[in-house]
């Protein structure tokens, strides 16, 4: 920047005026650069265009009636501050530098308060004149302030020049950023610009009305959807949810990620929900391009995916209920648990809820209940269970078997009416996944069969866009190993940053397939082989068929095992030649 500065040599008004200190005093210049004086040390030898764009200037400064004072020091190339008081610089120890005070009427002024995040840069909105001009006197200065300014006319007032610009000026282009921290009954919303200064910040409430006010807001700032982005803490929330349906771009930050963020802005640890909302709007305003948006799939996939982690919780709730109903029966009636291969079958909870207690059972009694229920060779085995009841039996006390009978009632109950539910779900999954265009692709993986497929399916989703390749999709599922390297250390360990549904679904596949496929079979033999445990070499193998997944996938092919032994036979034929 080319600029004319008028360099006046005034030896004793520094001395006097500026530095007070006789050291200093015969070596300073004092430079008049449009209202600013300036004080500089001899070895400084940076232009005024480097000052303005290198240096910042300290928040550390004192104020009297006409004047704004700073002084920065440098030590090792850094910007150190101290304060200026009656006449005096604090050294400090430190080399002074750069000493200046500015007016009153200077544009930099009004910007006194337009401090970065970290309260240690003065960061003006727009660059200022480097040098006086004259108004022509066909130029009609305004001398109203309260218009909204026009930045190209450099004849207007300071105060017009240097007032923020209107955001929804024509032909302006403004982002906005939301972020929210989200509750059970409320949420925190906080609203960033470009610059990072607040536009707003307001609770609403966890209900329509609340989420309709939300988008009335954001409505007001923008009417196009693309320049605004919002950041929160969840990817799944009746929220989150409403968002995405009104058309807006939706950020889920891991919590782990914004308690790091947190730092940044307070060491003290200090932290509340509305601090909480600004660090999520500011993440996506600096740091938007190392985090994803969430891109919903189709409907048909996201109601796959919401049956099918239903499920998955149901059966482990049958599985606890299981579990709680074996643990009674052995406090009090052990033998109960021999009658019968199953317990979650029909006819071993229709005979403990009819017989909770143990007692003798008379032969044709047991006849007549097993038919009832319709089990094969009830003759023989009605004679099987009155032997094993007939035995001698463990002493309870009658107290106790009057308590945990009630208590095993109590949860045969529960499992007697979870396991029509149960096969409900498998229905109405298996009948969304055969509308589903991609069912073909996972119904051609081996050992896939009618629960991995359609599991599969709904944690990799039917949306291309959301994995550019396949390692992107491996770290999602966890089964790509971290790396951690520092110095002459190297490790490798397990990710545990990753859905761990997904992950929980690529083990189960892999365990399955290997009685379906040749390769994957001798695959896990070698890990095996090298001393991996038997969870590290079902993490590798699905690690190796995601990779697979990923490619039919973007292809929409089927799983052809003779096509990928060919590949492995011509991969192994041509690694020594390669090498």
């Amino acid at each position: 920047m080319k600029s004319k500065v008028n360099k006046v040599i005034n030896k004793q008004s520094c001395q006097k005026n500026l530095l007070r200190n006789d050291a200093y005093a015969p070596y300073s210049q004092s430079l008049i650069y449009d209202n600013m004086h300036m004080c500089f040390a001899p070895d400084l030898t940076y232009s005024i265009s480097n000052l303005t764009a290198g240096y910042s200037f300290g928040r550390h400064a004192c104020l009297n009636d006409s004047f704004l004072y700073f002084s920065a020091f440098r030590r090792e190339n850094e910007a150190h501050i101290c304060d200026f008081r009656q006449g005096k610089i604090f050294f400090d120890g430190l080399i002074p530098v750069v000493f200046m005070h500015i007016k009153k009427s200077s544009p930099l002024w009004y910007n006194n308060n337009m401090w970065s995040t970290s309260g240690r840069e003065l960061t003006p909105l727009h660059p200022e004149r480097i040098s006086p001009k004259s108004v022509p006197p066909e130029v009609n200065r305004s001398k109203n302030t309260n218009r909204v300014p026009s930045f190209k006319d450099s004849y207007k007032a300071a105060s017009e020049r240097t007032r923020p610009q209107n955001l929804k000026a024509k032909g302006v282009s403004v982002m906005f950023y939301v972020g929210i921290d989200w509750a059970d009954d409320h949420h925190d919303v906080y609203i960033v610009d470009e610059q990072g200064t607040e536009v707003d910040s307001f609770p609403i409430k966890h209900d329509s009305k609340g989420m309709c006010f939300l988008r009335d807001k954001i409505r007001e700032l923008s009417s196009l959807k693309e320049q605004v982005l919002i950041a929160i803490e969840t990817p799944k929330n009746l929220l989150v949810d409403f968002l995405l349906d009104e058309g807006y771009t939706v950020y889920a930050i891991n919590p782990m990620s914004v308690d790091r963020y947190r730092e940044r802005y307070r060491t003290s640890g200090a932290r509340d929900d509305s601090f909480d909302a600004m660090v999520l709007a500011n993440i996506i305003r600096t740091d938007r391009e190392h985090h994803r948006a969430i891109i919903p799939n189709s409907e048909l996939a996201r109601e796959l995916k919401i049956l099918t982690r239903d499920e998955q919780r149901l059966i482990r709730l049958k599985t606890k209920l299981l579990n709680q109903i074996q643990s009674c029966l052995k406090d009090y009636y052990p033998t109960a648990l021999e009658l019968f291969c199953k317990l979650d079958q029909g006819v071993t909870l229709d005979f403990l809820l009819k017989y909770p207690r143990p007692q003798k059972i008379s032969l044709c009694e047991l006849k007549k209940f097993l038919k009832k229920c319709s089990y094969p060779g009830a003759d023989e085995k009605a004679e099987e269970i009155f032997e094993k009841l007939s035995g001698p039996q463990i002493f309870v006390e009658e107290f106790s078997v009057r308590a945990k009978s009630r208590m095993l009632i109590t949860l045969v109950s529960q499992l007697k009416m979870l396991l029509p539910q149960l096969d409900e779900y498998q229905k109405e999954i298996e009948r969304l996944f055969e509308q589903h265009p991609d069912s073909e692709i996972f119904k051609s993986l081996p050992g896939a069969g009618e629960k991995n497929a359609p599991r599969l399916l709904a944690e990799i989703g039917d949306n291309r866009e959301r994995y550019s390749e396949s390692n992107n999709l491996q770290c999602d599922a966890g089964t790509a190993p971290v790396t951690d390297k520092s110095g002459k250390t190297e490790f490798v360990r397990m990710r545990f940053a990753c859905r761990k549904v997904f992950r929980n679904v690529v083990y189960q596949f892999a365990f399955s397939t290997l009685t379906q496929s040749a390769w994957a079979r001798k695959f896990y033999d070698c890990q095996r082989a090298k001393g991996n445990t038997n969870t590290k070499a079902l993490r590798s193998l699905g690690n190796k068929w995601l990779k697979i997944i990923f490619r039919m996938w973007q292809d929409g092919v089927a799983y052809d095992e003779n096509r990928h032994l060919a590949d492995i036979m011509r991969y192994q034929l041509n690694a020594p030649s390669a090498a």
